[in-house]
């Protein structure tokens, strides 16, 4: 019964992960691992202004739409 427990535990954390159910606002630790970039890479790119960002006072938030549409000009290569 604990090991059941423990497998539900688990498959509710896997489905309410930050990949396969991203909010719309995410914060500079949340995008980055959404990205799958370390969070000072991630904040090197926005003192750089590479990737859009909201500042509301001292907190920056990443739109996720701002985030997807950064990713998508990095594209490279390949055919769909």
């Amino acid at each position: 019964m604990e090991t059941s427990y423990k497998t539900k535990l688990q498959s509710i954390a896997k489905e309410s992960s930050i990949r396969s159910n991203p909010p719309k606002n995410l914060y500079v630790p949340e995008a980055a691992d959404y990205i799958g970039i370390s969070e000072r890479n991630l904040r090197n790119l926005i003192a750089e202004r590479k990737i859009r960002v909201v500042r509301i006072g001292y907190r920056i938030v990443l739109r996720l739409i701002d985030v997807d549409r950064w990713m998508e000009s990095k594209l490279e290569g390949g055919v769909l």
